[in-house]
């Protein structure tokens, strides 16, 4: 072990000949002396080395190496500050290279803008490709990926046979999410380099960040193999054994080895706290967060564990809170934004969740967990065609998640592709042990709105669904409207009341639901009765009343009967009257693309009972490209649309503002506004 480990060191002393042959000597005879497992004999030759020329940058390069990589990291730090105290009148190449190792090390034992700090005075010194490295490393440490990146490729334009540039690069590579492409970076560093800890432990890395589990463990227990100091090598490892088989002792103890070797590394401290973390000891996994941010206050991966766990005791404020505060400090970091995503998306503001769980996806593309939020903010907010990549993606990440799975089938469900849809679902009722009511109830909607639809199905599948949860109102509405299609209207309205006993938020829906039963029931005083409670309760259907009259009528007129083409055209009256209410919803949620879709259809198919949501679309929509499909809208309208006169005239003679030093988003935003007159003007045309 001693001779493996001195041919290790003896690559790390060996250092380019900058003039002084005799510390060219010392460090040839130390680097002999470490060949032959003579640790201590190199040792009191570098120390000789360091006596005879006090303050000599070089020969404290040399010290610090050595001490580094015999785990002496808290005295190698020390030295190295040293020789960069001593290097200001140092040739550029030997300073450079004293301060790439002081922020090596740096990265070990403290901060990552202490570590950049002293990679920039690297690489203001001779912008090598190690120093350029090392400043990528940094930046990585501080959560800011697409920086890394721009300078592990100057690295390697520097020196492309440098395998600790490329080593870098599939350390930027890997904080930007492309695990693939770190991949293949850390093969190249490999092949120029098998011998590289560096490159093997980050391999490692990135294999498991991209879920290839058995092979990151393979590979950290080489980079362990080849040296059993590597105390990252031994934390990543104790990562890999837990995503592989849950040995908690066994990871632990990996990971535990590579803290005693490196106790202040924040990297190490990490991975031991996300093992505690996994095993459910919370506790312990705060501690080595914490351990972690004191040493390093930007390190944001430790903020974010620290944050996730306030999320998984369900502290959700007080983590939106600190999310919020460490997105601010560390707007560069893609793990903070993912943590604000998620914080927003527990809270339920899924509309400003979309954009940092986007953003933020970069720091974790293989995790089910972020991509499934992701798709559940999308969906939140309309966004189908967006949620339904993202709950594709879940779904391969995590074949068993039958939550993604129930979410995927209900978002295909309501894109029109119910038989694709049902069969995910399918496939999640279908799971030995499934118990939850979710699946069932969004299955019953499937079915029920399916062409032709499944009644008998849908009926089942939400019966389903309240056996599992009977205080699910919106299974037991959707009951109803299954019954009511069968023309079982006694069982209809049974459901519907069990649906408002559930919860009065579905008394609107509800009543209209029993409104219209009892129409086809005859029964004109129970249905007018219903429709009132319907529209005392936000549900004001107009198509409902206007039958309601036609029912009073034939019951006036001496006959309480209506005429199968009548009740047909009843039928349809309903049938229209729900796609115009669902519009009426999608015209105030989802994309801009979707609602603009929403007004020009709420147009066409509801006629001047659209006007007032055209309106509100016009004035209040954020989104330019809506407010012009609105505008165009109320015109394909005529003079059923003149209520919007005044908005539109304000629109038209309103000045929209250029500030002098106009920004380029402003310059682009007066542009929209000026669309947006001249759709008010066609509008206007139209309406006379």
């Amino acid at each position: 072990m001693r001779t493996r480990i001195a041919a290790l060191l003896a690559l790390a002393l060996a250092m380019p000949a900058w003039g002084d042959k005799k510390i060219d000597d010392a460090v040839a005879k130390a680097e002999e002396q470490l060949q032959k497992g003579k640790v201590e004999d190199a040792r009191k030759t570098l120390d000789k080395l360091v006596s005879q020329n006090p303050g000599n940058p070089e020969a404290l390069l040399a010290m610090g190496r050595f001490q580094r990589r015999t785990g002496q990291v808290a005295d190698a730090a020390a030295t190295l500050k040293s020789a960069a105290d001593a290097a200001g009148a140092a040739a550029p190449a030997v300073k450079s290279a004293v301060f790439t190792a002081l922020a090596e090390t740096t990265l070990l034992v403290g901060s990552g803008q202490a570590a950049q700090g002293y990679a920039d005075q690297a690489v203001a010194a001779e912008a090598s490709a190690d120093a350029l490295a090392a400043l990528a490393r940094a930046l990585v440490r501080r959560q800011d990926p697409a920086k890394a990146l721009e300078a592990a490729d100057r690295a390697v334009a520097a020196n492309a046979n440098s395998a600790n540039a490329h080593a870098a690069r599939g350390r930027a590579l890997t904080a930007g999410g492309k695990t693939a492409d770190a991949v293949a970076a850390f093969d190249k560093a490999l092949a120029l380099d098998a011998k590289s800890i560096e490159a093997m432990t980050g391999r490692a890395a990135a294999l498991l960040a991209a879920g290839k589990v058995a092979d990151a463990l393979a590979q950290a227990k080489a980079a362990v193999a080849a040296d059993a100091n590597a105390a990252e090598a031994l934390a990543v490892e104790g990562l890999a054994i837990y995503a592989s088989n849950k040995n908690f002792n066994e990871a632990i103890a990996q990971a535990q080895q590579g803290r005693f070797l490196q106790e202040n590394n924040p990297d190490v401290l990490l991975a031991v706290g996300r093992i505690f973390a996994e095993d459910g000891n919370l506790n312990q996994a705060v501690l080595a967060f914490e351990q972690a941010a004191k040493i390093d206050p930007g390190f944001a991966p430790a903020q974010v564990a620290v944050i996730d766990l306030q999320l998984r005791k369900g502290e959700t404020d007080a983590a939106l809170a600190a999310a919020r505060k460490l997105v601010d400090a560390s707007p560069s970091s893609p793990a903070a934004k993912l943590l604000l995503g998620r914080a927003l998306a527990r809270k339920g503001d899924f509309a400003a969740a979309v954009k940092p769980l986007s953003e933020g996806i970069a720091s974790a593309p293989n995790s089910h967990e972020a991509r499934g939020m992701l798709g559940m903010a999308y969906q939140f907010t309309g966004q189908n065609d967006e949620a339904l990549e993202e709950y594709k993606k879940a779904v391969e990440l995590d074949p068993k998640n039958v939550v993604w799975r129930t979410n995927l089938g209900l978002v295909l469900g309501v894109m029109g592709r119910h038989e694709e849809g049902a069969a995910e679902l399918r496939k999640v009722v279908e799971t030995p042990g499934y118990k939850d009511a979710a699946a069932w109830a969004n299955l019953g909607w499937i079915y029920r709105n399916m062409s032709p639809r499944k009644t008998e199905e849908s009926v089942a599948a939400y019966k389903k669904a309240l056996e599992l949860d009977p205080k699910l109102a919106q299974a037991a509405l959707g009951m109803g409207w299954a019954y009511s299609y069968q023309k079982s209207y006694d069982d209809s309205i049974a459901a519907f009341q069990k649906a408002v006993s559930l919860d009065s938020k579905v008394a609107g829906e509800a009543y209209n639901g029993i409104g219209w039963a009892y129409v086809f029931k005859r029964d004109a005083a129970q249905a007018r009765a219903a429709a009132e409670k319907a529209k005392a309760a936000g549900r004001n259907d107009t198509r409902l009343f206007e039958n309601l009259d036609r029912l009073d009528k034939a019951m006036a007129s001496g006959t309480a009967t209506l005429s199968e083409e009548e009740l047909k055209q009843m039928e349809a009256e309903r049938a229209k009257a729900e796609e115009i209410a669902d519009l009426q919803e999608k015209i105030t949620r989802g994309g801009p693309s979707d609602r603009a879709k929403a007004a020009r259809e709420l147009a066409r198919k509801a006629g001047g009972e659209s006007v007032d949501w055209l309106i509100y679309a016009l004035v209040n929509d954020k989104s330019y490209t809506v407010r012009i499909a609105a505008a165009d809208a109320l015109g394909s309208l005529g003079r059923a649309g003149r209520k919007a006169l005044p908005r539109i005239m304000n629109i038209i003679n309103n000045t929209f503002e250029i500030p002098v030093n106009a920004t380029r988003a402003e310059l682009e935003e007066a542009g929209e506004y000026a669309d947006l007159q001249r759709a008010c003007k066609r509008a206007l045309e139209r309406m006379q």
